[in-house]
């Protein structure tokens, strides 16, 4: 299932408990509220943060004996943060 803009709308107003709306021209405030937040790169923002647990797919890499790393083995003396 694809989400929709009036889908996110309605989702985010159930977990507010909120009155719903019906439609993207409907003449409420929650509606007024949403577009505004939409409109502020809020969504995107929030998505950058990682802090969402979907469209996660794992995959097995095996190595490949052929390679010969161009920077040696230099590189393995970094941590990851």
């Amino acid at each position: 299932m694809v989400a929709t803009k009036l889908s996110i709308y309605k989702g985010a107003l159930r977990f507010a408990e909120d009155r719903t709306i019906t439609a993207l021209t409907d003449d409420v405030e929650q509606r007024y509220v949403l577009d505004e937040i939409w409109d502020s790169d809020f969504i995107d923002e929030v998505l950058e943060m990682g802090l969402w647990k979907f469209a996660f797919r794992s995959i097995v890499i095996d190595a490949d004996s052929g390679y010969t790393d161009p920077l040696g083995a230099g590189w393995q003396r970094f941590t990851k943060p």
